[in-house]
């Protein structure tokens, strides 16, 4: 618990058997090629119509509450396919924090090497900084232009640390990452004929007991245009 609590992420390797990793794989491909797109999400309303994504997701609210006392409830998840031709170079291929704080759990469905472009997670990474620095970014959003910085910077906070080292995280197909999205990290690169299969559970948590006004007010009004948007649109 210690040590996620100073770096802000864990692994576990081989958190799923072959079974049921074959399974997954086959639920992957057939959402993604259904859809034809290299990436699917899946809301937590829609999860009872999904049984191997449902009973996953319990063992690892499971395994979070017990290895780092972490109290979590599902979001998302999102299906994603990543090829050489997919990667660019903005967010998130370059080092960040997300704006909005989850708890996100990245499983791998094929072995990630170098190649492959693994989650770089930063080793050096201080938490409680980066929560200042996330909250200050809302606290610069003036009112009027929030809907537009939230397009121009939809990811995340950029880290401009040059002093942040980060650790590529290659692990065994079935293996999970946990990270604190105030750690900074970002999508390696992946080389041409090779690929990234991965699913991303995204979770909220209460991090913290403390409580910002000003931050809590700029996500409301976040909120709203994003209603008001789809009645708009």
């Amino acid at each position: 618990m210690k040590f996620f609590k100073d770096k802000g992420y864990l692994e576990k390797i081989k958190f799923i058997d072959k079974t049921v990793l074959k399974d997954l794989e086959d639920l992957y491909n057939h959402e993604l090629n259904k859809n034809a797109e290299k990436i699917v999400k899946i809301d937590f309303v829609k999860l009872d119509n999904f049984k191997i994504l449902n009973s996953i997701n319990k063992s690892l609210i499971e395994f979070v509450k017990k290895e780092i006392g972490l109290n979590i409830v599902l979001r998302n998840i999102w299906l994603q396919r990543s090829t050489y031709e997919t990667v660019h170079t903005g967010l998130p291929y370059i080092p960040h924090i997300d704006k909005k704080r989850y708890f996100k759990i990245f499983l791998y469905l094929n072995n990630i090497k170098i190649e492959n472009g693994p989650l770089n997670v930063s080793t050096n990474s201080i938490i409680a900084d980066n929560e200042i620095k996330r909250k200050q970014w809302w606290h610069n959003v003036s009112d009027k232009n929030i809907d537009q910085i939230n397009k121009e910077n939809a990811h995340g906070v950029v880290e401009k640390n040059k002093n942040i080292n980060f650790k590529p995280l290659c692990l065994p197909a079935g293996s999970i990452i946990g990270l604190d999205t105030n750690c900074a990290h970002f999508a390696g690169h992946i080389k041409k004929g090779f690929k990234r299969k991965i699913l991303r559970f995204n979770y909220y948590s209460n991090f913290e007991n403390s409580f910002d006004i000003k931050y809590l007010r700029k996500k409301f009004l976040l909120n709203l245009i994003k209603i008001k948007n789809c009645y708009v649109n």
